[in-house]
C-alpha cells in the first residue's frame, strides 16, 4: 500500500453521503421493526400478534368460532356439541366477549332466553380465518417439511 495512503473507511465512498429520503411517521400503534417497504397497514405490533397467536390457539376458542359461525347456540347446546366442561368454555365465552368477537342476544327480551353469537367483528374476523386456513392448506406440506 503507497505510503500516506489509509485504507477506507467502512461505508465511506470518498464523497459526500447523498441526502437521505425522510421516512412518513408510522401510522399510531405501527411496530417500527415493520420493514418500511411493506405497507404499514400490514404491519402488527409483536406483542398484539403474539397476544393473538396465542389467544386463537387456545383449542376451545377456534372450534367455538367455527360454531357460532354456523348459527348462534344457547349455553348448553354449544357446550354439549363442542363437548366442552363448563370449566373450558366459560372461560372462552368471556374471552370471545370481552375481546368484542361474541356478543350475547336475548330472545324476545327474557334474560332467560341467553343466546351467543359472533358479533359484527366477530364476522369479520371469519373473512382473514378462512384466508388464514387457505394459505395453511396451500403450504402445509411445506410448512411440515420444514418443521421436520
Amino acid at each position: 500500500m503507497p505510503s500516506g495512503h489509509q485504507p477506507a473507511q467502512p461505508g465511506a465512498t470518498g464523497r459526500s453521503p447523498a441526502a437521505q429520503p425522510s421516512r412518513p411517521p408510522l401510522p399510531p400503534g405501527t411496530d417500527p421493526s415493520c420493514d418500511v417497504n411493506d405497507s404499514a397497514e400490514w404491519c402488527v405490533p409483536a406483542d398484539q400478534l403474539q397476544e393473538l397467536v396465542s389467544f386463537l390457539a387456545s383449542p376451545a376458542v377456534r372450534p367455538t368460532i367455527a360454531q357460532l359461525a354456523l348459527a348462534p347456540c344457547r349455553y348448553d347446546e354449544l357446550r354439549q356439541t363442542l363437548q366442552l366442561t363448563p370449566a373450558d368454555l366459560d372461560p372462552v365465552l368471556t374471552g370471545l366477549i370481552d375481546q368484542g368477537i361474541v356478543e350475547i342476544a336475548h330472545a324476545g327480551g327474557d334474560r332467560r332466553e341467553a343466546w351467543y353469537q359472533l358479533s359484527d367483528d366477530g364476522r369479520e374476523l371469519l373473512r382473514p380465518l378462512a384466508a388464514f386456513a387457505a394459505w395453511y392448506r396451500e403450504n402445509s406440506d411445506e410448512l411440515t417439511a420444514t418443521n421436520n
